[in-house]
Parts: C-alpha cells; sequence; structure tokens
C-alpha cells in the first residue's frame, strides 16, 4: 500500500464518458468481462452527492449503497482527501464474476476473487489521503486470507490495497483496504500459509 500518489496502474473503463456526462454510467457486463477474461453480470448502480468544498476539507464523508442486499459496500473519504475543485459525483457499479472461486493474478499466490466486483468511479482521481474502502465475500473462510485489491486493465493483474497494520481486515464480514485512486476492485482471498508480504501483511 506504498504506491506513492498518481502512480496508481489501474485504468478506468470508461473514463471519457464519465468525465464529459452530467450523470454518471457504468460500465457494461460486456466491458468488465473483457477486460478481466471471464463472464460477469452487472448487479446494482447508485451514485451520490458531492457534499459542498467545505465538508470536503474540514469533515470528510461516506457513501455506501442504500439497498440492504448491498448494505456496507462503500468509501470513507477523510477530511481534506477528495481533490480540490473536483466536483464530479462518486458512484459504485456492483459486477458478479459467474465463477465464485475465479482465479485472480497477484503477488499471492492462490489467490481468488472472493466476493462481489466494484467498480469505484470518479476515475481517474488521485486522492490527498488514503481512502478505505469495504467490499463483500461470499464467505468467510478460515483457512484463507483476504485483502481488498485493485484490478490492472494493462497487465490482467489484481494489486492488493491492504489497511494499515493497526486496523482490522475484516470487519462485520467485509474485507477493508485503502487506496489513494478508484477503479475495479474486488476482495481477494489466498492461502493462510502464503509468505508474500511485498504489499503489506495482513
Amino acid at each position: 500500500n506504498t504506491t506513492a500518489p498518481g502512480k496508481e496502474t489501474a485504468a478506468s473503463f470508461q473514463t471519457a464518458a464519465y468525465e464529459c456526462a452530467a450523470t454518471p454510467v457504468p460500465a457494461s457486463a460486456e466491458e468488465v468481462s473483457t477486460a478481466l477474461g471471464a463472464s460477469v453480470t452487472f448487479l446494482a448502480f447508485e451514485t451520490f452527492a458531492l457534499p459542498s468544498p467545505e465538508v470536503l476539507a474540514s469533515q470528510g464523508f461516506e457513501f455506501k449503497f442504500s439497498h440492504p442486499q448491498y448494505a456496507g459496500i462503500g468509501a470513507g473519504i477523510p477530511a481534506g482527501a477528495w481533490p480540490v475543485g473536483d466536483t464530479r459525483s462518486p458512484s459504485l457499479a456492483i459486477y458478479e464474476a459467474k465463477d465464485h472461486h475465479l482465479e485472480a493474478k497477484s503477488e499471492k499466490k492462490g489467490s481468488e476473487v472472493a466476493g462481489l466486483l466494484v467498480d469505484f468511479q470518479p476515475s481517474p482521481i488521485v486522492f490527498l489521503k488514503p481512502v478505505t474502502v469495504t467490499l463483500p465475500v461470499y464467505e468467510i473462510d478460515q483457512k484463507r486470507k483476504y485483502v481488498v485489491a485493485v484490478f490492472n486493465t494493462t497487465s490482467k493483474t489484481w494489486l492488493p490495497k491492504p489497511v494499515s497494520k493497526d486496523q482490522e481486515t475484516i470487519v462485520d464480514g467485509q474485507v477493508l483496504g485503502e487506496t489513494s485512486s478508484f477503479s475495479l476492485y474486488a476482495a481477494l482471498s489466498y492461502p493462510a500459509s502464503s509468505s508474500s508480504c511485498n504489499a503489506g501483511c495482513i
């Protein structure tokens, strides 16, 4: 979780469309399926109002899905993290991979996509402070560890985005991560015996 601001490698699916549109539009299931190289289904989409610049600077804000089925999925933006002058509305789009044990190419050996895929927008965006994202998992397997990861559409790999060492990774059955940008995210699981700690052990 030490990627320098502005050095994120994940790409947005609809950057140009998002920047030009008054209302955000989610990427299609076909676009996400093509990027992942796996079949996915589009499930839900929600747009959120961006608070005033004063609130963004002094309080920050949190946005999460209002639908009970997806409760808790979203992001927490700390005070002063949202880029000054960026007035784009945040949004969340949820997708489900047909294969609930979809292989995830990552530095964590034996990684699988462990829950729903969530496309956080706007993107590209570079936050001024780490932002917390909350993602769902299908189930918690005590023999596996979990980490939030962002999908790199160029290399087709997943980059782990763990929380700080003093924070809990799993809260209320959901996985937390920290990032400096938005794109396509998911919780990954990998064997607890994995010894890779390049991106921070959890």
